[in-house]
């Protein structure tokens, strides 16, 4: 399946974006700052509702988006900085249009619960839940 275009809202340094034109091979090119790599981010944490892990890296696929950026630390304690202006009042969507059909994702920050929690994040067939995060997809109809 080969993603088409992609809409991120609310997500590291992008308000609200949309790019047409994906092909079997494309190039990102654009000056420092200007969001490529920020796609390419949002498209690794969506891919977290297919696995947890990254297999390569041997972590947690939130984890390592939090600490590539200058080692902020876990998931738990940073990760305010995917979000845009760092508002995790909002949810980061992700909308991924392929020819057969289009996922919507959302991804929203939970308050840390009172009691420390080895519950960790669990795989559910909507999306991931953990203590204070979750991402829930769903299949749309294109527009």
């Amino acid at each position: 399946m080969i993603v088409r275009r992609i809409e991120i809202e609310n997500f590291r340094g992008i308000r609200k974006a949309s790019i047409d034109g994906f092909n079997q091979l494309t190039i990102l090119i654009g000056k420092n700052g200007t969001g490529k790599s920020s796609i390419l981010e949002a498209l690794y944490l969506v891919s977290s509702c297919a696995s947890i892990r990254d297999n390569v890296r041997g972590g947690v696929k939130l984890d390592y988006l939090i600490s590539r950026r200058g080692e902020r630390g876990k998931w738990n304690n940073s990760r305010s900085v995917l979000w845009y202006q760092m508002d995790t009042s909002k949810h980061i969507i992700v909308r991924l249009y392929m020819d057969e059909k289009t996922l919507e994702f959302h991804i929203f920050d939970r308050p840390p619960l009172k009691k420390s929690s080895k519950r960790g994040l669990k795989k559910e067939n909507w999306g991931i839940e953990g203590e204070q995060v979750s991402i829930k997809f769903k299949e749309v109809k294109p527009p």
